[in-house]
């Protein structure tokens, strides 16, 4: 597995548009992206409670729908985005890195990751803390590869360098082995994937890739993939 590849360009890139990132969520086919996303995360999220970290918690859009644990905490790279989040809700949020996280070994029952592990500077040893500090279970939700998506992106990087040209998706079978065999103590119970179509959508073809995309989650090759660990303690 490789990262993002460009130290500190995460950083810049999210500080720099924190204060029109929301905007994303009002366009149409990206509403329908949330909510289909939406349903795989809380899907992987039923029956887990207590104490949560979200890594790359951004301007806290996924904090406030986490309304299942008693606790909640976030942390971001971006000062900007954290700002944000403060408008919104009322939780600790820290500034840091996923590669050093400031928090004790198993201080949270879960951790999660919803598109923030393709932005890693240091996707490995992001990993590893997130393992570190996660006591029963870590929840990714991932921009992944082999999909539509992927290579239409990859297709029009090559034309035209866009604003998440330096974004890495990641395999949901590397992510198994990493923490399944490098890590250690750790084991995949929950892994789906929608937006097998994305990026075509049509409003007026919605209905047949909401089918789609709600139904047909377990083929391995859509645009977002959840993914749930458990930590055995072996």
């Amino acid at each position: 597995m490789k990262s993002a590849g460009v130290p500190e360009r995460s950083k810049t890139f999210f500080g720099q548009t924190a204060e029109h990132y929301d905007e994303w969520y009002t366009v149409p086919s990206a509403k329908y992206a949330e909510e289909v996303e939406d349903n795989l995360i809380f899907k992987a999220l039923e029956g887990l409670s207590g104490s949560v970290l979200e890594v790359g918690s951004g301007t806290g859009n996924y904090l406030r729908k986490l309304k299942m644990f008693g606790s909640k905490y976030g942390v971001d790279l971006s000062m900007d985005m954290l700002n944000l989040s403060k408008r919104k809700i009322e939780i600790p949020l820290v500034n840091g890195r996923a590669e050093s996280l400031p928090f004790k070994d198993n201080s949270f029952d879960v951790v999660i990751g919803v598109t923030s592990i393709e932005f890693f500077d240091g996707l490995e040893s992001g990993l590893r803390e997130i393992a570190r500090v996660a006591a029963r279970y870590v929840v990714f939700g991932f921009l992944s590869k082999p999909s539509l998506l992927y290579f239409s992106r990859k297709v029009r990087n090559v034309f035209s360098k866009n604003e998440f040209a330096f974004y890495n998706p990641q395999a949901a079978s590397g992510l198994r082995v990493f923490f399944e065999t490098k890590i250690g103590g750790f084991k995949v119970d929950f892994a789906e994937s929608t937006l097998l179509l994305f990026p075509i959508y049509l409003r007026i073809t919605e209905r047949f890739f909401k089918v789609i995309d709600l139904n047909f989650t377990k083929t391995g090759i859509g645009g977002f993939t959840v993914m749930r660990l458990f930590k055995t303690g072996e």
